[in-house]
């Protein structure tokens, strides 16, 4: 097995070699021999990549205070938001003729910056803080039977346990057998609030106050707004529940566990078990989603350059294809399209631009590339003649040399270029440090772009994108 060309997420099976486990095979991408397989981040299920240069996902609540656990803290900011953008195309689908134009809309206002994370979190941190002030002040407790010595004039109860204890002592009377200080064994009650429902109450109070900080520090640009105050106000107020929770000697639930009557049937304490059960469904998601982001930030990419070609001056979306949104992910990915993902006229220029995703079939040749995007170009009054241009989506994780990438995937990309259409690929990836380099190398042109999912990285990342399309149509670049 070796790695394709631009990335260390997509690996070329040699003919006969056994397939990966946990793996997403690109279509379309099986010819001459080679199968060509999405892989997620190295981990334990994972044993074809090294761990070397990936981070490993944070843990939920910790502030990161290494300089590795502040780029694992980063990628997993970033993992959000761009899920976030990816998530925006099913808002959009409410008016399937419009969804280009809605989610242009949605991701200018991520442009600004005047969006906020939305999650489970944010959700509970409307009502959950004053469910938890009513069972705080209500908490439910039993009385426990507990063997103990205690003075005789305090015994009310004697179990078979205690009478054989009794019998046992040396003596003949019971003030004897009481000992000088006239205490015996005997069955007490004492109050215990380690009770079933309490310890779901205590293990949601511990997640959600780690939620809550883990959303608070990946969006420390919103302190003061409303739904800022509101997460806030729940990690306090879940905090100081916790704390008492354990004083009183209360123990946390383990996920998996059957709810009992309360939890069924007292509404607040019905409310913090369901809470609960959607953090840790919300948390699995994140676990799962960590290790396949790469295959989310493809359809992030997807999405970018669709939008980017939309905003050219005079292009007209003529088809579009029908969208599949997934209510889980597969894998990483978010939505399923047909070929091609949306098709443009260029009137002006004469030209049809098709999108074409993760696509079923490709030309001879372009399996080499193991690109899960390409762009196809076709002039109106010769259809046969067609270019075509290779993107690579490239999630990193360490600032990325524009130029050295460009250069490199120039070189190898003009080997693999001979008698096919493709003269152009563009490398999307995911370093913070946005910028655009492009190098030539025997008439193949390879362009390295930084993107982010969010405020002025992805604003001057969408406008790299329009350039280079522009370019490849042959116009000037936007100011």
């Amino acid at each position: 097995m070796t790695i394709a060309l631009t990335d260390a997420l997509v690996a070329e099976l040699d003919p006969g070699e056994s397939l990966p486990r946990q793996t997403a095979p690109l279509p379309g991408l099986s010819q001459d021999g080679a199968l060509y397989h999405e892989l997620p981040l190295p981990g334990p299920n994972n044993p074809f990549l090294s761990r070397h240069g990936f981070p490993q996902r944070p843990r939920r609540g910790a502030e990161p205070k290494t300089e590795i656990e502040k780029i694992a803290d980063e990628a997993f900011k970033r993992m959000e938001e761009t899920t976030a953008r990816v998530h925006e195309l099913d808002v959009a689908f409410d008016q399937p003729l419009h969804v280009w134009e809605r989610l242009q809309d949605l991701w200018q206002k991520a442009e600004r910056q005047d969006s906020l994370l939305v999650s489970e979190i944010v959700h509970q941190a409307i009502d959950m803080p004053r469910v938890l002030d009513v069972l705080m002040d209500r908490l439910r407790k039993v009385l426990r039977r507990e063997q103990e010595r205690i003075g005789l004039d305090r015994v009310q109860e004697m179990d078979v346990a205690s009478l054989i204890w009794l019998i046992r002592q040396p003596g003949h009377t019971l003030a004897e057998r009481a000992g000088p200080e006239q205490r015996v064994r005997a069955v007490v009650r004492k109050e215990s609030f380690d009770t079933g429902e309490n310890r779901v109450l205590h293990a949601w109070c511990r997640l959600a106050w780690a939620k809550a900080r883990d959303w608070m520090r990946h969006n420390r640009r919103a302190i003061g707004a409303e739904r800022y105050e509101k997460v806030a106000r729940l990690a306090k107020h879940a905090q100081r529940a916790a704390r008492d929770l354990a004083d009183l000697g209360v123990g946390t639930a383990l996920p998996g566990i059957m709810p009992n009557f309360v939890l069924t049937q007292d509404p607040d304490y019905r409310s913090v078990h369901e809470a609960w059960l959607a953090l840790l469904r919300e948390n699995r998601e994140q676990d799962e989603l960590w290790a396949w982001q790469g295959r989310t930030w493809s359809d992030f990419t997807a999405l970018a350059v669709t939008l980017a070609l939309r905003g050219i001056a005079g292009a007209e979306l003529v088809a579009s294809c029908p969208l599949k949104i997934l209510t889980d992910h597969d894998r990483g990915a978010w939505f399923t399209a047909d070929i091609p993902l949306a098709v443009y006229h260029l009137r002006r220029e004469g030209l049809i631009v098709e999108v074409q995703y993760r696509p079923q079939f490709v030309a001879d040749g372009q399996d080499r590339f193991a690109a899960p995007l390409w762009l196809r170009f076709g002039d109106k009054s010769h259809l046969g003649a067609k270019r075509r241009m290779a993107v690579w989506p490239r999630l990193v994780f360490s600032r990325v040399d524009l130029y050295d990438e460009a250069n490199d995937c120039a070189h190898q990309a003009a080997q693999l270029s001979r008698h096919t259409s493709v003269g152009r690929a563009l490398v999307v990836h995911a370093d913070p440090d946005h910028g655009s380099e492009q190098v030539s190398v025997n008439g193949f042109d390879v362009t390295s772009i930084g993107i982010g999912p969010r405020g002025s990285a992805l604003m001057d990342g969408m406008r790299d994108i329009g350039n280079v399309l522009r370019s490849e149509i042959g116009l000037g670049t936007a100011p």
